[in-house]
This record gives structure tokens, C-alpha cells and sequence, in this order.
């Protein structure tokens, strides 16, 4: 970091440039990339049983969460807690392995999906999801889409092909005539979530949905296969159902409330296992938006501002946190203010994305703060917490998230056990053009913390 400091001059602040170069020489930072590279991403995932379900393009695979589990020495009367949970990875995993789980979403679409993905079935229901399957493919080509299904769900049609999306409204309807409830209707609910993406004309992409044509031609088929492949790993890896798992809708920095609201008192909890959304001004709520709408977790477009609202802030948005920010955030906030004018000079645009860079800085560690501080509560002494981050970059300056979470950290009763660097991460094009050092420094990492006593 010296040599390239000197040699870029990354930060204009000398302080902030200095205090960072003492957090790296202050942690264990312990290079692991030919073993983590290619686990803390979703690619491992989509061939794994249950995994494979729903793409969720931001989750890690479940061999990271297997290697955690392994080195977190968790027993069999503890459980492990994901506040991020997305895809249900962590507490999948951990089910699959004999432990119990936790997992906490703001997302309704997301809680959803992870809890049908953790769910067990007896002959019975399965029994009984072959005999819907029979009936939906007897039921769809009589359907007729009713003007009210038209209507409700019209704000997404700009998202598929009209051929398209007039069959994925056929097989909502025919859902919905099915006549069961609960555990088996919802199953065939979240296949329908999880082949939205594949058969709209748009691809998950950085900050939203990028236009690209389906290449599904017959959804009813496809979702038939979808239904058929959940089946398969349903029977053929069965769930253990004396092992406990939950899922909750809310936010991580409640964790603390709703872990002592759990029903089932003989595990405590034992490690925490997160990846929390980056500081990368990516909404990913717009990037899920189609599965929430036509999921029915969302009604109309301040719905889905509400969702935003109680989200972390690695997004620019209103509501930030203003109470006192230690320094070096603060360093860090006014080192990308100050950068800016210089690239509107060079660009000669009003950059409004930007400017609202540093006032999400601020609010990202201020939320971050508060999820460690819950963590903190809620392990004993000698217990783990694992956070996967990436670093970010914002007009060449780098946000070292990783080191600062750790230093955070440091304030809640935990110690600071190592940092594994897993990968160089990647930005854009057009920074690395401007700032070649970019290649060299970013990095995910995955922060060890324990807790003291």
C-alpha cells in the first residue's frame, strides 16, 4: 500500500491515507485466494441440490459457508445466524450439514424463497406436489387470463415478450386455482419466482436490469422442469427435519429482538455468518423488482420505496444516520466529496449519483455499526463472526470496508482473529483506465471476529 500511496497518491488526506496503512499493518491479513477465489461467489451454487433453485446473483456459494462452519467449531446445540440471508445459502447449508439455522432478510421475496428452499416433505406431500404438477399441466392450456390478472400485474409486461408474458400469467392463474395450501402451494410458488428471470427479457446487471431476450421459448414447459427439478432434490436429498431452521422478514439491525423471540430454546447461538450488501451504490431492490411484483410482495412503486427505506445504505437513498461518525469515515466521506469537481471538469457533466457518494458512506458504516453492535449481543465469549465484503471504489479512492469494519468491530467486544483476503475484486472499466492501481488493491475479504468476554 506504501508503494502505491506514494507512487498514485490515492488520497489527497494524508491522515486518511496514514490511519489506513495502520489498519493493514495493525490485522493479520492472510492472503487465501487459490483456496476462497472461486467459493465467495453464486457459480458453485447453480448445480448444487436446493441451491440451484434461485439464482440470487450477490449470494456466495455453499462450500464458503461449509469451509466457515467447519473452522467456526460450532456444536451440535448452538445455530448459526445469517442477518443477510438472501438466498437462504448460510442456513440451507448448515441444515444440510446438521446444524441448525437462522436466517434474516429485509426482502420478502428473498425470506420466502429461503424458507421453502430449508423446508422438509414426507411421501405424502411429495405425493401431492406430483398430483398438482399432473393438474397444472391438464389445467394451462384452458386458461383463459382474466382482465383483472391484466391488469395487476401490467407495470411488469415491459419486461418480457408479449408471448411470454401472457403464458407466465396463465401459470400464476393456474396456481392460484390449485387447491392446496401452505407448504405445497407455496412450493410451486417459489419455482415461478425462480424462473422469472430466465424467461423475461431482462438480466440482473450491476445496479438494476439490463435488457437482454429470453431464450425460453415455451414457459409452461419451462416451469415444468423447474417443479420436476425441485422434486428431484427433494427426494433425493432429503432434509433432515429434526434439525431446527427459520427464517425471518426483517432488518440485521434487529437481530439481537428476534433471535430472543425464537420458539425453540435448546440451541443457542453459536456463529454468525453474513455477507452484507457492498458500499457500491448497487440497489438491489431494483435488481429483484420483477420477482416482487409478480410475486405479490409488492403492490404498486411505494411499496417498493418502503422496502428501500429500511434497507442498509449501500445504495444512494434518503434517511441517512447523522449521528457522530468516527474520523476516518468522516476522512473518507470528504476525500470522494472533494474528488468530484475535478471529474465534472473532466467530463464537463454535473455528476448527481456521486455527489450522494459520500452522504452514503456515511450511512453505510452508521448501519454496519449497529448490525456488529447486535452481533456483539447476541454471541457469547469465544463465539465467531464471519462478514464477507468487498472494497469499493469511488473516483479512484478506495473504501477499504473490510478494514473498517474490523476497526468497528474492535469497539463492540470482539477481536480482530484475521482478515482472509478471497479475491481481487473488479470495478469498471473506465476508473481502472484513470486509476491502474485499482487492479492491484481491491480485494474481498472475509473479516474473522471474536468475541471476548
Amino acid at each position: 500500500m506504501s508503494e502505491i500511496k506514494n507512487r498514485y497518491h490515492p488520497y489527497q488526506n494524508n491522515e486518511l491515507g496514514q490511519y489506513i496503512q495502520s489498519l493493514e499493518t495493525r490485522y493479520n491479513i492472510k492472503d487465501e485466494i487459490n483456496f476462497f477465489s472461486q467459493l465467495v461467489n453464486f457459480s458453485k451454487n447453480v448445480d448444487a441440490p436446493y441451491h440451484r433453485w434461485f439464482k440470487y446473483r450477490e449470494g456466495f456459494s455453499h462450500t464458503l459457508v461449509s469451509e466457515l462452519i467447519k473452522r467456526s467449531e460450532i456444536t451440535s446445540d448452538e445455530y448459526i445466524i445469517d442477518p443477510f440471508c438472501g438466498s437462504g445459502t448460510t442456513v440451507l447449508e448448515a441444515k444440510k450439514l446438521g446444524f441448525s439455522g437462522l436466517g434474516i432478510d429485509i426482502n420478502p421475496m428473498s425470506t420466502f424463497t429461503s424458507l421453502v428452499k430449508c423446508r422438509t416433505y414426507d411421501d405424502n406431500e411429495i405425493q401431492e406436489i406430483e398430483q398438482c404438477l399432473e393438474e397444472i399441466k391438464e389445467l394451462y392450456p384452458e386458461e383463459i387470463i382474466e382482465d383483472e390478472t391484466q391488469e395487476k400485474y401490467a407495470i411488469c409486461d415491459k419486461f418480457f415478450s408479449s408471448h411470454n408474458f401472457q403464458q407466465l400469467l396463465k401459470i400464476r392463474q393456474v396456481l392460484n386455482s390449485l387447491d392446496t395450501i401452505g407448504k405445497i402451494s407455496d412450493l410451486f410458488l417459489c419455482g415461478y419466482l425462480c424462473i422469472i428471470e430466465e424467461v423475461s427479457d431482462r438480466k440482473r446487471d450491476g445496479n438494476g436490469l439490463r435488457k437482454r431476450t429470453s431464450r425460453v421459448t415455451n414457459v409452461v414447459n419451462h416451469y415444468v422442469e423447474k417443479i420436476q427439478s425441485m422434486l428431484t432434490d427433494i427426494k433425493n436429498k432429503r432434509l433432515k427435519n429434526s434439525i431446527f431452521s427459520d427464517i425471518k422478514l426483517g432488518n440485521a439491525t434487529d437481530m439481537t429482538a428476534i433471535c430472543s423471540e425464537l420458539i425453540n430454546a435448546e440451541v443457542t447461538p453459536g456463529a454468525i455468518i453474513y455477507s452484507p450488501p457492498y458500499p457500491n451504490s448497487f440497489d438491489y431492490f431494483e435488481s429483484y423488482k420483477m420477482e416482487l411484483y409478480l410475486g405479490d410482495f409488492i403492490e404498486n412503486s411505494s411499496d417498493l420505496a418502503d422496502l428501500r427505506k429500511q434497507a442498509i445504505h449501500s445504495f444512494v437513498r434518503p434517511g441517512v444516520n447523522l449521528k457522530q461518525t468516527p474520523k476516518y469515515i468522516n476522512w473518507m466521506s470528504q476525500e470522494i466529496e472533494c474528488a468530484i469537481p475535478e471529474k465534472e471538469e473532466r467530463t464537463g457533466k454535473k455528476d448527481i449519483r456521486t455527489r450522494k457518494v459520500p452522504a452514503m458512506i456515511i450511512g453505510y458504516f452508521a448501519d454496519m455499526e449497529e448490525v456488529i453492535k447486535q452481533s456483539s449481543q447476541t454471541l457469547s465469549e469465544g463465539k465467531k463472526c464471519y462478514i464477507v465484503v468487498d472494497q469499493s471504489a469511488y473516483l479512484g479512492k478506495i473504501v477499504p470496508t473490510d478494514l473498517f469494519l474490523a476497526e468497528i468491530a474492535e469497539n463492540y467486544g470482539f477481536s480482530v482473529e484475521e482478515i482472509i483476503v478471497c479475491r481481487r475484486a473488479r470495478t469498471s472499466p473506465q476508473q481502472l483506465k484513470l486509476y491502474p492501481y485499482l487492479n492491484d488493491l481491491l480485494r474481498e475479504s472475509i473479516v474473522v471476529l471474536k468475541r471476548l468476554a
